[in-house]
């Protein structure tokens, strides 16, 4: 899976979940690196784990690396 359907899958769950409970048991260090596990998750088949909107800088993150790879191509 190329990085830019990576992060159209990440973007895609965008407001697409009401259960954040296994994002609120992370740590905040874990919060701030789950933008990268969530990439490897989707990488391995795996289903990332949920973000809540209000968690602006995943998301910030999410489309900035999508624009890159949209610009690439």
């Amino acid at each position: 899976m190329k990085s830019k359907e990576i992060y159209q899958t990440l973007i895609a769950q965008k407001g697409k979940s009401t259960n954040y409970a296994k994002f609120n048991q992370l740590s905040e260090y874990q919060k701030k690196c789950l933008y990268n596990s969530n990439y490897w998750r989707v990488q391995t088949g795996e289903e990332p784990i949920p973000v809540p909107e209000t968690n602006t800088s995943y998301w910030e993150d999410i489309e900035k690396n999508l624009e890159k790879c949209l610009d690439e191509d």
